[in-house]
Parts: structure tokens; C-alpha cells; sequence
């Protein structure tokens, strides 16, 4: 009976426990029913007032475009009505009511919203074109990720291209629309560098059927926006750099370019005029030698102060060294040294008198002579058997005066006295 009573008991306890827990739960999903319902009535006010100011229409015609089940609905004709209060000021009360209908238009065709549709609607594009580009479009996920693209293209301009109608339009109309989309970063670099082409679709089928060379065109739009965007290389020649392309080359000429853009303008003009030793540098610059080389430029430019970079780092002294190296072991290992061991290099062209008078053998036997040498003097000119002797004696003499003896030292002159 005990045990019976201690069951029931158990049983009515959880039971108990459940119908309150229920009863709490439902109470709180009440709650927060009530609490999300009376935000959407909030949002839903906002969004009609605004919209409906926007558009300069009473609210009671934006009501029912305030749906909080289609939210993404909502944020469509939110932006539609941005775009036309934002650029009605530029428009005739004829066009801006042409506009209003287009605009409502839009809203119906587009039944599933995307980032894209946005992303058009904020675009330089009117009404009426962008209307046109949605039937043309329609739902068809390689035409709206190749206007995605094409979006994306205007973006890279950062302002200096705006996307023209017609382009886009005949690029959604082209026969090898499917094939551009699905290749389209492939592309990009021909579109960014015919894009002021009227021509510029039919272009890119030329381009096509031949079997379109990437790297051509990859290689020619960075050439320009080194040289356009550059101080000292504006009178290198374009198509001599693309005929041989060296991309290794290229980003080389940037760092060289970094390190003289600071100089006075009298002497960055002084670099751009020596275009046959830029040119040098530039073929002969591969993936073997590049990083020395690159290495050699950034030492200059961290170490060198502006107004010393034409004295300390001459061009011709630059291309002297990196020819030397690339012809000469022993100075390509003397260079390597010096930079990587921290000689503290503060003069390219002392570097290059060093490779050029020092006796590299003796400067490769004698390593930690040669680089306290070097400390002193920026250069290994005059390193010699007698300044090896003089390091010595004092590498000595200073080791003496630091001397602490250990305690194993004390317990033997303990013993040997």
C-alpha cells in the first residue's frame, strides 16, 4: 500500500508539473505574438507612410503593399519608390507619371525579389530600362547573374563607368549570352578595357569564336592601371611591355615605382626619362630572380629617407646590381647575405661597390669579420686580411674585458694554484 500511495503521489506530481509548465509556455507564446504583431503593425505604418510619401500617392493606394508575410515584397517597392523620389526632380510631370506606372509594373512582374533586383533598381538604369532588362530577363538564373556581373563591372569603376542600357541590353540579347555569363570573369578584363565601345558585345563574340585569349587581355587592362596609376613609368610603352609580358616584371616596376614616387618632381622626371633602363629591369626579371630583386627594393624603401633615395639609390645602381647577381653566384650569395642576415643596408649603391671592389671569397671565408665590417662601414670595399686581423683583435679584446668567470673556472684556479 506504501508503495502504491508513493506512485500515485509521484504520478500526480508530474502531472501537476506539466499542466503548469503548459499553461506557462502558452501564456508566453501569447505574449509573444502579441509583441511581434503590434512591431509589423509599426513597420507596416512606416513603410505606408513613407512609401506613400515617396510617391506623393494617399496611403489608403500603399496599404496594401504592406504585407509582413512578404516582407521581401515590401523592401522591393520600398526601393522602387527610393529610386524615382530621389530622382524625380529631373523628370517632367508626364515622365514622372510614366515612371509611377512602370514603377507598379516592376513591383507585379517580380514575383521572388533578389539582392539582384535591388541591385538594378540603385543602378544608373531608368524606369523604363530597367523594365525592359526584367522581361528580357525574366527568371532566368544565367541572364540575372550575368546582369549581376555586369552590375559588378560598373562597381569596379568606382564611379567612372556608368553602365549603359544598350550594353547590357544587347549582352541579354546576344546569341552567346549563356557562354559570357557562365565565363564571365574570364571576360572581365576585355570588357573593363572596351568599355566605352559602342561595339563592345559584338567585340567580345569576335573575341570568342577565335578562342579567346585570357591572358593577353588579363596582362594588358594590369599594364594599364600600373602605368595610369603610377609616378614614374607614365612613359613606358604599353604595347612593348604586353608584347613580352612579364608579370613578375610588372610588379617589380610597381615597388621601383613606390620607391622613387615620394622624390622631388624634377626627380621623378629624371626616372621616367631613363625608359630604356625600366625596360631592362623588366624583361629581364623572372620568377627565378624576383624575389632578391624584390627584396632589394624594399630594403630601400624602408630603410631610405625620401630626399636620399637618388644618391643612395640610383637607378642605374639598381639595375647594375641586379644584373651582376643574376650573372655572378658569388654576388647573388654576398647580396642574399646582407639582406637576410641583417647587415643593416642603408646605400644601394655602396651594396653595388661592395659586390663590384670587394674580394668576395675573402668576404664568404671570413662571415662574421665581414659583416662587422660592413656594420662600420656600409661596405665591404677595403676588407682585407689585415682588417680581419684588426676585427679579431678586438672581437678578442672585447670578450676579454666581458670575461665572468663560471663557477667550474674558480674551482679549477682553486686547484692549480
Amino acid at each position: 500500500m506504501k508503495i502504491s500511495t508513493n506512485i500515485n503521489n509521484t504520478m500526480q506530481n508530474k502531472m501537476n508539473k506539466n499542466q503548469y509548465s503548459v499553461s506557462f509556455k502558452g501564456y508566453r507564446m501569447n505574449m509573444l505574438k502579441q509583441a511581434v504583431k503590434k512591431t509589423n503593425e509599426i513597420g507596416n505604418y512606416d513603410f505606408t507612410t513613407t512609401v506613400s510619401y515617396y510617391l506623393d500617392l494617399p496611403t489608403k493606394n500603399i496599404d496594401k503593399y504592406a504585407t509582413r508575410l512578404k516582407r521581401y515584397k515590401m523592401d522591393l517597392m520600398y526601393n522602387l519608390a527610393s529610386k524615382f523620389y530621389f530622382e524625380k526632380s529631373k523628370m517632367s510631370m508626364d515622365i514622372q507619371n510614366k515612371a509611377k506606372n512602370t514603377l507598379f509594373n516592376i513591383y507585379e512582374k517580380v514575383k521572388n525579389p533578389q539582392n539582384i533586383h535591388n541591385k538594378l533598381i540603385n543602378s544608373s538604369l531608368n524606369f523604363e530600362e530597367i523594365d525592359n532588362i526584367i522581361n528580357i530577363a525574366g527568371n532566368d538564373k544565367k541572364q540575372l547573374s550575368l546582369i549581376q556581373n555586369l552590375l559588378n563591372i560598373a562597381d569596379y569603376q568606382k564611379g567612372k563607368y556608368q553602365l549603359n542600357y544598350k550594353e547590357m541590353k544587347d549582352f541579354l540579347s546576344s546569341p552567346q549570352h549563356e557562354t559570357i555569363s557562365k565565363n564571365f570573369d574570364k571576360y572581365k578584363s576585355f570588357l573593363i578595357l572596351n568599355k566605352d565601345k559602342e561595339n563592345i558585345v559584338e567585340l567580345l563574340e569576335k573575341e570568342i569564336q577565335k578562342g579567346y585569349n585570357a591572358k593577353y587581355f588579363d596582362g594588358k587592362l594590369k599594364i594599364n592601371d600600373v602605368i595610369e596609376n603610377s609616378s614614374v613609368l607614365k612613359k613606358l610603352n604599353k604595347e612593348e611591355l604586353l608584347k613580352y609580358y612579364s608579370e613578375p616584371g610588372l610588379n617589380l616596376l610597381e615597388k621601383i615605382d613606390e620607391l622613387y614616387a615620394a622624390t622631388k618632381q624634377n626627380e621623378r622626371l629624371e626616372i621616367e626619362n631613363q625608359t630604356g633602363l625600366l625596360h631592362a629591369i623588366y624583361n629581364s626579371t623572372t620568377n627565378k630572380n624576383k624575389d632578391i630583386r624584390e627584396k632589394i627594393i624594399d630594403v630601400a624603401i624602408k630603410r631610405l629617407p625620401f630626399e636620399d633615395r637618388m644618391t643612395e639609390a640610383p637607378l642605374e645602381s639598381v639595375y647594375n646590381i641586379f644584373n651582376i647577381i643574376n650573372q655572378n653566384e658569388k654576388a647573388n650569395q654576398f647580396v642574399n647575405t646582407v639582406i637576410e642576415k641583417d647587415y643593416n643596408l642603408i646605400s644601394i649603391k655602396n651594396l653595388e661597390d661592395s659586390i663590384l671592389k670587394s674580394d668576395l671569397d675573402l668576404v664568404k671565408k671570413y662571415p662574421q669579420e665581414a659583416r662587422i665590417y660592413f656594420l662600420q662601414n656600409n661596405s665591404t670595399v677595403g676588407f682585407s686580411k689585415k682588417q680581419i686581423e684588426d676585427i679579431q683583435k678586438q672581437i678578442k679584446e672585447t670578450a676579454e674585458e666581458n670575461y665572468t668567470p663560471t663557477f667550474k673556472d674558480k674551482i679549477t684556479r682553486l686547484f692549480t694554484k
